[in-house]
């Protein structure tokens, strides 16, 4: 064969030089495509026709080359894949579905998943189709990229897979420039006649490949196919999926929901398009607002269901066999009680199963027993603090790491805060708490944040933590997707500078209560305005970020009595922190709420350790002292009221009568506080302030109380006050009796008063009652 010959077959194909050799340019895109590749050469591609003669001068005549320089190394479009070498550069090559990067790719066990991988499958095969466009979301690993995998696995045994594109953040799988030339180069292999016009494409414009991702999307994908659709094309009758997994792990944000916003408008421009999408995502909030703007596109829920848990067990149970078979272990390994414990770790959650699989099956230690024994032992003690070397979670610790890692340094103490109520809230009675998972409203106002701060510190953790929209607040509460992410909280050891240690957490969950229960007592239950009931049926909160829903009336109520009624329990839970002494020490004691018990349990501790200082105390150091002093012999009739004694006892049931005082707070917002107890008829708490002396009518009702109660009767209570029981028999043998802890809660279980029970959740302070064996109330000062 002569050189020129070599010559000839070499640029056969090289659609440039028909133009180059053509005495006619092509008036329109469909002929231009035509001509730069020759009718024969697309009939070829479509299989519509024989195999075209070699090369454009095969049977021509009649032509001369002039100055024609020859030389070697000229096959570079010898097959026609030129376009194939110049989009190389700009794709991707490892976010493809095959990529061996990714091998073994995560894909469904046999037997998992059915549900969701048979209506995709429904749904690629339905020639009648609604949807040509699909957003597949679930949260952090419940397996949407074996979904994926699977999924894209059959749509490429059924010759229908077009692209897909893999995103991976840690394996740097996330350059938007590279998405659009990856999807193009895939095409290209699938579909010879798309190939031919996007070959004559960059032939006229070199640059399109640096261009914006709409321009790209636009002129490689939309048009051409668009074109081939128009001509019938016998490779498009049937579409081409493409699939676009993890796009929340793609580098920008704006270009994650321009590439939504790109495959929007070609779904809803052009609706014979022979292409249908599938993207797969966490739920990311600018996600969630971009989606919830399509009309076009079908969102379906991976949710953890009860399927799901039953396909994770399944999924480890032959995770497990392979293990067992492959180490010759006994036959009944592993044992049920360990399997359960794996399983409840899961919960659901694919890629904990993996994990836990993972640490088990690791080859490096090649022993699995011992191996799944230390996993058990880790799961059934999150409150113990791990060795790090040890933690069989690594893998799943390090994607929540990631996540949290989004999120800006100047917004994530109001992010942990967020997380740290959410968490810890329970640990001050779980029951009476669970108001608070009602709404995100009322954990943004407890506090004390707006709504935009709220959501824009949960921002980042959409794929971990179920956050309602704003117009479902009311319905839809705010949670973890998955319980291993609060266990990777609060396991400092496992999540380093994110950790939310539970001491810290219960503070600020203290100090918050402690700011509406002054709130809530400052404006609506001053001496002037009480409100006996403690009901909190007052107008609403001042101070509330968060009103419109749900109804702003039963929100205040529910802090307020929350607020009121779990203030000191958070106290005596805590402990003397400082942090926690210093909002304690500087609150104004004239109108706050006091719930006994755990009042004195946390003053009591505070006095063992030295940290009460003159907050609380029996001399008085001030004029203001001496002036509530004179005002409770004023209430008293000038009888003998005795200084407390530390630690207190007035938390204790009482068989025997009991009159103590103590002062709490300094200068004009000090108060006089004194406990009085007839025994087992009933007990009462009263307070004094400076700032008015207790009128008439107040002084005359304790009176009446008193009489009452029998206070009153000489001698016995003479003897009490005087510590000297030995002067009244029935006294010494009162005193015998064992003592108990009163609480409120133990009242009412003894008197079986169920409605009341109810009430005390909601409000802790109401008018007291006279009971035949213990005391229902504290009241204060009425």
């Amino acid at each position: 064969m002569s050189v020129l010959d070599s010559f000839i077959d070499s640029i056969g194909t090289f659609g440039t030089w028909l133009r180059f050799v053509s005495r006619k340019e092509a008036s329109g895109p469909q002929n231009q495509a035509y001509r730069a590749f020759g009718h024969d050469t697309v009939r070829y591609a479509e299989g519509l026709g024989s195999a075209p003669p070699s090369g454009f001068f095969a049977n021509a005549n009649r032509f001369v080359i002039q100055h024609a320089e020859f030389t070697n190394n000229v096959n570079m479009f010898d097959t026609g894949n030129a376009v194939l070498h110049l989009l190389m550069p700009y794709t991707d090559p490892n976010a493809l579905v095959d990529s061996s990067a990714r091998w073994p790719p995560p894909s469904c066990h046999p037997g998992t998943r059915n549900t969701i991988c048979t209506k995709l499958m429904s749904w690629l095969d339905d020639a009648a189709r609604e949807w040509k466009f699909i957003w597949l979301w679930g949260s952090a690993g419940c397996g949407k990229s074996a979904v994926a995998q699977t999924f894209a696995d059959k749509c490429l045994g059924h010759g229908r897979l077009g692209a897909s594109f893999f995103f991976s953040r840690p394996n740097r799988r996330n350059n938007p420039k590279t998405v659009v030339p990856t999807l193009v180069y895939q095409l290209a292999t699938h579909c010879p006649a798309y190939k031919a016009i996007i070959t004559y494409r960059l032939s006229e414009d070199s640059h399109l490949l640096s261009k914006a991702i709409p321009v790209q999307f636009k002129k490689l994908i939309i048009e051409p196919f668009a074109d081939l659709q128009q001509r019938g094309v016998i490779s498009t009758q049937q579409p081409f999926v493409i699939i676009l997994d993890g796009l929340d792990e793609c580098q920008d944000e704006f270009a994650q929901c321009e590439i939504v916003r790109q495959i929007e408008e070609a779904v809803r421009l052009k609706k014979d398009l022979p292409l249908i999408w599938m993207v797969c995502s966490r739920p990311e909030a600018h996600l969630q607002h971009t989606f919830a703007r399509i009309p076009v596109c079908s969102p379906e829920e991976l949710a953890i269901d009860e399927e799901c848990r039953g396909d994770v067990e399944r999924y480890l149970s032959a995770g497990l066999f392979e293990v067992k078979m492959k180490y010759n272990i006994d036959p009944m390994w592993p044992p049920a009680a360990e399997f359960a414990v794996v399983v409840k770790g899961a919960s659901g959650h694919f890629v904990f199963a993996a994990t836990a699989l993972g640490f088990i099956s690791d080859e490096d230690y090649a022993n699995p027993v011992q191996r799944l024994d230390k996993l058990v032992v880790f799961l059934k003690e999150k409150d113990v603090e791990h060795d790090s070397v040890i933690n069989p979670l690594t893998k799943l610790d390090f994607l929540y790491s990631c996540i949290l890692a989004d999120i800006p340094r100047d917004i994530f103490p109001t992010t942990w805060r967020i997380l740290a109520h959410l968490i810890f809230v329970r640990k001050i009675r779980p029951v009476v708490s669970k108001f608070l998972y009602t709404s995100a409203p009322t954990l943004c106002n407890l506090i004390d944040v707006n709504r935009s701060t709220f959501y824009s510190a949960l921002r980042k953790l959409y794929s971990v933590v179920a956050v309602p929209p704003p117009e479902k607040v009311a319905r839809i509460p705010l949670r973890f997707y998955h319980a291993s992410f609060q266990d990777y909280l609060v396991d400092a050891s496992r999540s380093g500078r994110f950790a939310i240690e539970e001491q810290r957490a219960l503070v600020d969950i203290t100090k918050c209560l402690f700011h509406w229960n002054q709130v809530d007592t400052s404006h609506f239950h001053t001496q002037a305005r009480r409100n006996r009931s403690r009901c909190h049926d007052h107008a609403v909160l001042p101070g509330l970020k968060w009103t419109a829903n749900p109804d702003a009336q039963y929100l205040s109520r529910g802090i307020s009595g929350f607020a009121a009624s779990r203030s000191w329990l958070g106290c005596e839970k805590v402990g003397p922190d400082p942090d926690l002494l210093t909002c304690v020490f500087q609150l104004d004691m004239r109108y706050l709420y006091i719930d006994l018990v755990p009042w004195c349990r946390f003053l009591n501790e505070c006095y063992s350790k030295g940290l009460l200082g003159d907050f609380c105390r029996t001399e008085p150091s001030e004029e203001f002292d001496a002036l509530l002093l004179d005002r409770l012999k004023m209430m008293t009739n000038q009888e003998l009221v005795k200084p407390a004694s530390f630690p207190f006892t007035w938390h204790d049931y009482h068989e025997y009568k009991l009159r103590e005082y103590v002062l709490m707070g300094y200068g004009s917002k000090a108060v006089i506080i004194w406990f009085t107890t007839n025994g087992k008829t009933g007990y009462r708490l009263d307070r004094l302030t400076c700032d008015e002396e207790p009128s008439q009518r107040r002084v005359s009702k304790y009176q009446k109380w008193l009489q009452k109660k029998g206070r009153f009767a000489l001698g016995r209570i003479e003897a009490v006050e005087n510590n000297d029981i030995s002067k009244d028999k029935s006294l010494r043998a009162i005193s015998s009796c064992p003592k108990r802890v009163y609480s409120p809660a133990v009242a009412n279980r003894e008197t079986g008063d169920t409605n009341q029970r109810e009430a005390d959740a909601e409000s802790p302070l109401y008018p007291a009652k006279d009971n035949n064996f213990l005391p229902l109330v504290t009241e204060i000062g009425n």
